[in-house]
């Protein structure tokens, strides 16, 4: 190369350098004010993109909750032009009242650059709004919760926050964290002369959460309900409560109680209707529990079907030091002995002829043992939260316990446990995991344990038993079924009257526990009604019988499950 090129090549770096060195002096001294002042009109506004949550569906594929498109209002003040026309065009669109529409005044009054005016705004509501085109008011595109079919499952499902979407009851909180993914991140960097975004940095796409399928069958779950509901207002009851449970597996396919609660209507929302009574009420069950004396008997070989009882009329009950004896007697009075086997001591619901078959057990200390056995005083295991164990009184027991606890007074359970007891008989002597969840994403989840605690014949001899309480001469003779058999036993628990705080006469919780097809169950259906008016019909048999009946009716259809 000659040196005349060199020298022109050395020149024009030379000069580039110099051109770039002076530009360095004009940007970083007589322009720095400049670039400040534009660099200050920027707005950095972190969002987190909420994840969708899981849907939550029935076994029989109807979804019972999801989220859907929402819009999360927002507004710079600073370039809203006229504050009371924005707030007074929200409110009205979205439903807000008069102190909604003041909060969103003074929002937009301040001198923040950024507040939330509404939340979880249709998409409809959302758009109509977006298309005015008010200065100064963003829309982000965000979830809303919703429960599509109303009531049905209400307790079962619980709600989430409207913040956040976090799960707050029942299965939302209990599977929180299979169910709300992981949020998504942005950075939107606003102009703050222009009031709008001229750039995103930062982006994380979020990940939706898990679909969790129940073993709730939707129409099922609804149905039965409905037949709740109608009870409760034929009686003039308190509440009324009911589970269908499969009893091979343990699989709940409908639980709940009315009063109903509707997840879509907070603004009726009664902390008192949320609870899932089923699972988290303890209280005395009366003879639907007389079961578990005679299993125990049975099995260890005390008593047989046909085992014959001199039974008395009633007992006196010596209160101890303070107190005021008593007597227990039979529902129906009877004046003197009579003669009956087990099987009609059950059939007739006989309070005096359960005590007595508990004589023996008594003699062992071992009614108790069974009791426990049969999972009173513990947990059922259920994938739900709130569950209450109930009591299982400590032994020695004094005279009045040795009396009322054979026949299920002085004791207390949840309808969820006794339910579990009846299931144990009819399929044949396991006692099993009851459960909600069926898969999460397609996986099956795991089945919970099941334990022997009966021999397979005394489940068989219980069950021929317990189909004669539908028979004439038994005591639900309305939760006959035809081409069904069905096996089953009543209860009328006396209350505590809390002013006295001894066992009233008029308060009463009349129950029916059974199962369908008593010779190859599949359902075991429990029905308890709180306090049904005493004036009319109010025991097990009248109310609570006649639930189990349309219930079971209805189930069996569902199901297709073919008579036997």
């Amino acid at each position: 190369m000659s040196r005349s090129r060199v020298r022109v090549l050395v020149l024009v770096v030379t000069l580039l350098f110099t051109v770039l060195a002076m530009r360095a002096v004009w940007l970083g001294v007589v322009r720095a004010g400049w670039l400040t002042s534009k660099a200050d009109t920027q707005h950095y506004t972190p969002i987190d993109t909420p994840a969708q949550r899981g849907a939550i569906v029935s076994s029989d594929g109807q979804t019972l909750a999801d989220d859907v498109p929402s819009m999360l209002i927002t507004a710079d003040p600073r370039h809203v032009d006229d504050p009371k026309m924005v707030a007074d065009t929200i409110a009205s669109a979205t439903g807000g009242d008069e102190e909604r529409r003041d909060t969103m005044l003074g929002l937009l009054q301040s001198k923040s650059a950024y507040v939330i005016l509404a939340k979880q705004v249709s998409w409809e509501k959302g758009q109509y709004l977006q298309n005015l085109n008010m200065d100064g008011v963003h829309f982000e595109g965000t979830l809303k919760r919703t429960y599509p079919m109303d009531v049905v499952a209400g307790q079962v499902l619980g709600l989430t926050q409207t913040d956040d979407g976090t799960g707050i009851d029942g299965l939302e909180k209990k599977l929180n964290g299979v169910l709300a993914g992981t949020a998504g991140h942005r950075v939107e960097v606003r102009d703050q002369l222009l009031g709008q975004t001229v750039r995103i940095d930062n982006i994380r796409e979020p990940k939706a959460g898990k679909t969790v399928t129940l073993t709730i069958n939707a129409d099922i779950q609804r149905k039965m309900e409905e037949i709740l509901a109608a009870t409760r207002s034929e009686y003039k009851a308190k509440s009324a409560s009911g589970i269908v449970m499969d009893p091979r597996s343990g699989a709940i396919l409908a639980i709940g109680s009315v009063p109903l609660v509707n997840p879509n209507n907070r603004a009726k929302l009664k902390a008192d209707s949320l609870r899932l009574r089923p699972v988290t009420d303890a209280y005395e069950p009366g003879s639907v529990f007389k079961v578990v004396t005679v299993a125990g008997a049975m099995d260890e070989g005390l008593t047989t079907p046909s085992t014959l009882y001199h039974v008395p009329p009633f007992i006196k009950v010596k209160a101890g030091e303070g107190q005021e004896d008593y007597t227990v007697g039979d529902s129906h009075p009877r004046y003197a002995y009579e003669d009956m086997t087990t099987t009609q001591i059950l059939q007739k619901s006989s309070n005096m002829g359960a005590v007595t078959i508990s004589t023996g057990l008594s003699k062992r200390n071992s009614l108790r043992k069974w009791m426990a056995r049969f999972g009173f005083g513990a947990d059922t295991g259920i994938d739900t939260l709130g569950e209450e164990a109930g009591d299982l009184p400590k032994t020695p027991w004094n005279e009045g316990q040795r009396v009322n606890i054979p026949i299920g007074q002085g004791v207390t359970a949840t309808l969820l446990q006794q339910a579990r007891a009846y299931a144990a008989i009819a399929n044949g002597g396991e006692l099993v995991t009851p459960h909600l969840v069926r898969s999460v994403d397609g996986v099956a989840t795991q089945a919970g344990p099941r334990k022997r605690i009966l021999k397979a014949s005394t489940a068989k001899q219980l069950t021929g038993i317990l189909e004669t309480v539908v028979e004439p001469n038994g005591t639900a003779v309305s939760a006959g079924l035809k081409n069904y058999t069905v096996a089953g036993k009543t209860g009328t628990a006396q209350k505590v009257d809390p002013t006295t705080q001894k066992y009233s006469d008029t308060l009463f919780r009349s129950s029916f526990i059974g199962y369908v097809p008593a010779s190859k169950p599949r359902l075991v259906i429990a029905v308890m009604v709180d306090e049904p008016d005493p004036v009319g019909p109010h025991t097990g048999g009248e109310v609570a019988a006649p639930a189990f009946k349309s219930i079971a009716d209805f189930a069996l259809g569902e199901l297709s499950i073919p008579p036997g």
